[in-house]
């Protein structure tokens, strides 16, 4: 959390494709570096999304919370959102324990860190306050980080996970007297 962001990527696929595209990132931290998110829509009761441009009312709404974000810099503590990020730690390794899932556990670590970057955002545009509805969101943000990850990407990560640690149970020094017959 010490780099800041000086951009950000929006990509919109369809899961098949982007099981196709980040098939070789599953396991190496890619996918987990991500904030993935979906659409589940239905045709027949979804409502047609409202495109528009803000005007110029709403752009004079927003700017006081752009210009703290603009203003920020050094090192920023709320520490209201490190124990919310503890505590959600500790939740994402029982969840993991409960389910027997190993893919969970390691998309959590990077799950957990982006919705408190999230959460940090929102304590400072706010004016460097905390509430209860920032960490409601920062909750449900990490909640529904995983659960889409795991959704798409959660089964080649347990294939590739169980291969590994197979991997690893084989090798290593071994008394050879023990393999005569």
């Amino acid at each position: 959390g010490l780099a800041p962001l000086r951009w950000a990527i929006n990509a919109s696929t369809t899961p098949s494709n982007a099981r196709r595209f980040f098939h070789k990132g599953v396991s190496d931290g890619t996918v987990s570096r991500l904030d993935i998110s979906t659409v589940i829509y239905d045709d027949e009761t979804a409502e047609d999304p409202i495109m528009g441009i803000y005007d110029e009312a709403f752009q004079e709404e927003l700017n006081p919370y752009l210009q703290r974000l603009e203003n920020a810099s050094g090192l920023i503590e709320c520490p209201a959102a490190n124990r919310l990020s503890l505590k959600m730690k500790q939740d994402n390794k029982d969840t993991a324990r409960l389910y027997e899932s190993e893919a969970y556990k390691v998309y959590s670590y990077r799950a957990n860190l982006i919705s408190w970057l999230k959460g940090m955002v929102l304590y400072i545009a706010d004016g460097y306050r905390w509430a209860k509805e920032i960490a409601d969101f920062v909750r449900w943000t990490q909640r529904y980080d995983l659960w889409c990850k795991m959704l798409y990407f959660g089964q080649q990560l347990e294939e590739e996970l169980a291969a590994e640690k197979s991997i690893q149970s084989q090798g290593g020094p071994q008394n050879l007297l023990l393999s005569l017959p």
